[in-house]
This record gives structure tokens, sequence and C-alpha cells, in this order.
């Protein structure tokens, strides 16, 4: 898929800053966990489990769904290692992750300008994409106990 091409898979909240944090989660949730979710618990059904063991199994693919979705999000912006897709995709499509809200309402002073851009549209040059990352992470170092992580 090209850079061009729209994301089947797109959030509704893409490029909308006034998305919450359980609205990302619940994104996130629907995208990803609830399919890794759904994988797991197919063996235990094809299977004499009890209910408790599929919920059990139903639990630990949901948590492990979540992860890798909150993984794939935060190697989107800091990647450890090349990637065989695009980097900054998800801020190039100025995509509101459980990761964006926190930062946006971290109270720091620069979350406004992260707000001004994910609020945007159009084109960014690389530049402007790994600048977004930069303060991402700044804005992020300063996020209050009460958020999520």
């Amino acid at each position: 898929m090209s850079a061009a091409e729209p994301d089947a898979r797109a959030s509704p909240h893409e490029g909308h800053c006034e998305t919450n944090l359980d609205q990302a989660i619940a994104v996130q949730a629907t995208k990803t966990a609830e399919g890794v979710r759904a994988v797991c618990c197919l063996p235990a059904l094809l299977t004499d489990a009890s209910s408790a063991q599929v919920e059990a199994v139903g639990r630990f693919g949901w948590h492990l769904g979540m992860a890798v979705q909150y993984h794939n999000d935060l190697s989107d912006l800091w990647p450890a290692e090349p990637l065989n897709r695009s980097r900054y995709g998800d801020v190039r499509r100025r995509k509101i992750t459980p990761t964006v809200v926190a930062c946006l309402e971290s109270g720091h002073h620069d979350s406004g300008r992260l707000a001004e851009f994910y609020g945007g549209d159009g084109e960014s040059a690389q530049e402007q994409l790994a600048a977004v990352a930069d303060l991402t992470a700044w804005t992020g170092r300063h996020t209050s106990s009460a958020t999520w992580w």
C-alpha cells in the first residue's frame, strides 16, 4: 500500500485531537486485541476446554493483542531496528494513538504544538515527521501519573 492509499483499518479518530484516551484504547482493542483474542480461543474451543479455560486464554490473547499494537505504535515513532515499512506512517496519517493522547493531555507546554500538527492536514516532509516524533517523546516524558502509563 502506498502512502497515498487509504488504510482500510484506519481509525475514525485520525486527525481528531478531541479523541480521549478511552476512545483511543477502544480503537486498539477493536483493531488488534479482539482478533488476537479470537485466534487464541479457537484451539481451546476445538478441544474439551472448560468455559473458564477458554475465558483465561481469551484474556491472555486480548492482552497480547494490546501489547502487540502498542509495540507497533511505538515502533512507528522510534524503531529499534530497520522496519519493512515506511517510518512515521501513523504520524503521517495523523493517527491518534493512546501514546499521542497521553502526550496531548500531558499538560506540557509543547503539547499545543503537537495538537496543531495532529489537527492539521496535508502532506508533511520527513523532517517534520521526525520533529513530531521527537516532540511526542518530549511531551510524553511529562505525562502525569494519572495517565495510563
